[in-house]
């Protein structure tokens, strides 16, 4: 939903390249499916969250700024637990 709680539809594709020194730690703790358990629910989640603070119009006008935000706030969330 936009901040106007109008429902958006988006696509995005994520990228990701785990630190090769945490790598056995996420294998030992959350196991190999870490990507679903972690990755995919934290990306969406971040998605909402921030495209939750903008209006239809800003999303639009502002592709790159929310783009940024977006990873900005998934690798603080991810980091903080990896």
């Amino acid at each position: 939903l936009s901040k106007d709680g109008l429902t958006i539809t988006i696509r995005a594709s994520v990228r990701f390249r785990p630190k090769p020194e945490i790598l056995p730690l996420l294998h030992k703790e959350v196991g190999p499916d870490y990507v679903d358990r972690i990755i995919i629910p934290e990306a969406q989640s971040t998605i909402r969250q921030v495209i939750g603070e903008y209006a239809p119009d800003e999303i639009y006008r502002s592709q790159g700024g929310i783009l940024r935000n977006v990873v900005l706030t998934a690798l603080a969330e991810i980091g903080e637990r990896y």
